[in-house]
């Protein structure tokens, strides 16, 4: 039982409550604990859209509230709740010209040999790595903003030239407000990775033909980690190529494919990661950390193999720390992930596994 409420309380559980039975809950019982209204309710038959309705009745009173089953329960929290907006910044917009900054240094210094130029080519390398990146975090903005959750702009990383020999460690988005519940949860998580993969894979068929096939080794040349689905566009664009060849690929078709590796390792099943998103909608906050540590203990085995040559093994050691972290999922963590994204749970699943499995390219 809750304590004995003051009167600004009391007024705050009327509110409460009053909207609550309005969504169409009936309440069983009603406490407050540490200044926290919470009751105990039965749900309608669409227990999903009323919790939506809810969440639209308390918002102007700039309050959200929680569902959560307890032993008691259905548990229905109401927690003050405001959205700053945020003041003007210059940070964004200061990493992303910094962010074009290294990625067009590190365009600079892949281009030396290739017909365009290092200029021309700087230009084209920063333009592919842009269009992946950015289609990523757009991805992920529209999703939340269908869904009514605040997000920032886009936060660009820079890394240059001597640091990695991509020019950036990606990019992010800040989500100002929680998911109302697993189906934006899930749209929010997926909407990013997905956009990336298609815009990688469009980059890659752009880039490949202009990629010089050699006999032999080429001097200098650093073997990048095996990709499936990579290797399949390659197939499909440059056909079978003999035996002893190598392929020096265009920094153009170098973007397609540091796409499809950010696709993949955005995709553990780990934290807040977008994998970490989409395994929460299924999964209990304990089962989703059980399941993204031993993703990046498996990450991590699989880089030691061959083919990889330990390349993810320090973003599976970042993955494991992430992990570790508790996900506190959507505002309402009972409803069920909807029919269709169950059925496309698949989707994540199958790039995930397209890009980092050893298989070898079936024709």
């Amino acid at each position: 039982m809750g304590l004995q409420p003051s009167p600004d309380e009391h007024e705050l559980m009327r509110l409460a409550e009053r909207a609550i039975v309005r969504a169409g809950f009936k309440v069983a019982s009603a406490s407050i604990l540490h200044g926290i209204p919470c009751f105990v309710v039965e749900p309608p038959v669409d227990q999903k859209a009323a919790f939506e309705r809810l969440l639209t009745y308390l918002r102007p009173y700039n309050l959200l509230p929680t569902l959560r089953r307890r032993p008691e329960g259905l548990v229905i929290k109401v927690i003050p709740f405001w959205l700053r907006r945020p003041g003007p910044s210059l940070v964004p917009l200061a990493l992303f010209l910094a962010t074009a900054a290294s990625i067009f240094a590190t365009g600079w210094l892949l281009s030396f040999g290739w017909p365009e130029g290092p200029f021309l080519g700087a230009l084209m390398f920063l333009g592919s790595m842009m269009a992946i990146l950015a289609t990523h975090e757009m991805g992920h903005w529209i999703a939340a903003r269908l869904h009514g959750v605040s997000v920032s702009l886009p936060y660009f990383i820079p890394a240059p030239p001597p640091i990695t020999p991509f020019g950036t460690f990606g990019a992010f988005i800040r989500q100002r407000s929680p998911a109302p519940n697993k189906d934006a949860l899930f749209d929010i998580g997926i909407a990013g990775p997905l956009a990336g993969f298609v815009a990688s894979v469009a980059i890659t068929f752009i880039g490949l033909p202009m990629s010089k096939i050699t006999i032999g080794p080429v001097p200098g040349a650093v073997r990048l980690p095996y990709i499936f689905a990579y290797a399949l566009v390659a197939r499909l664009v440059l056909g079978p190529q003999p035996e002893g060849s190598s392929t020096l690929l265009h920094p153009v078709a170098f973007a397609g494919w540091i796409g499809m590796v950010i696709t993949m390792l955005n995709l553990i099943p780990a934290g807040s990661l977008d994998g970490g998103h989409i395994a929460r909608c299924v999964l209990s906050a304990e089962a989703q950390r059980i399941l993204g540590i031993a993703a990046a203990i498996c990450l991590l085995i699989i880089s030691m193999l061959p083919p990889y040559g330990g390349a993810y093994v320090l973003m599976a050691i970042l993955a494991l720390f992430m992990a570790l972290q508790k996900h506190p999922g959507p505002l309402d963590d009972v409803s069920e992930l909807s029919g269709a994204r169950k059925a496309a749970l698949l989707l994540p699943m199958a790039i995930f596994l397209l890009c980092i499995l050893p298989l070898p390219v079936p024709f």
